[in-house]
């Protein structure tokens, strides 16, 4: 994969060959130190190519060219890395947006009229991942507290009383299911109104 990148970032973007762009995308500016030319080596270079020692002013010329280039080729490799952050960040908020619009705006659709349940207030609930089943748990309706089981499809179109009386008619109590599927009820507040339980 890494050698794929690196021929992308070669041929197609015409990247440097560097290291940090591989691991993000083929179009960030390279953060790697300069890769400038080395002194000695060029001498080398020069002594080969024309058989004699080259000129210490050529060398010089040489080395601020090569010094001159350098500076160019990583000021365009910064700006396209600034283009190419700003463009991502506009893409990201962009689909944040979208999706938030989406979901905000979208209209409801009532599943159940009568469900059989009373209405009420601060129950307990649960999807049961075993059978898919969705329960309802106890809660309030202002008078009084329930202590009721009710288990309804996923789709939440049809619905049966489980158990009248399970346990202490209380509301703000939690509801957990086990991986084996049994039901834990939690705390829970057994008061009336704004008056809390003992």
């Amino acid at each position: 994969f890494r050698r794929c990148c690196q021929a992308l970032c070669r041929r197609i973007t015409r990247c440097p060959r560097c290291r940090c762009c591989v691991y993000t995308m083929p179009c960030c500016y390279c953060c790697a130190p300069d890769n400038m030319l080395n002194r000695e080596v060029l001498m080398e270079q020069l002594k080969a190519a024309g058989g004699k020692a080259p000129s210490m002013n050529l060398v010089e010329e040489t080395m601020a060219a090569d010094a001159e280039r350098m500076a160019h080729h990583k000021k365009k490799w910064r700006s396209r890395w600034r283009v190419c952050s700003c463009c991502c960040c506009c893409l990201w908020l962009g689909g944040f947006l979208a999706l938030f619009l989406l979901y905000a705006t979208s209209p409801w659709q009532q599943l159940c009229d009568d469900c059989g349940w009373n209405k009420r207030a601060h129950f307990g609930a649960v999807l049961r991942s075993t059978d898919g089943r969705i329960f309802i748990i106890g809660g309030r309706n202002g008078e009084q507290n329930f202590g009721d089981v009710w288990s309804g499809n996923r789709e939440g179109t049809e619905w049966q009383r489980l158990v009248e009386i399970a346990f202490g008619p209380r509301h703000g109590h939690a509801v957990l299911c086990s991986r084996s599927g049994e039901l834990l009820v939690l705390g829970g507040d057994e008061g009336i109104g704004d008056q809390p339980s003992p």
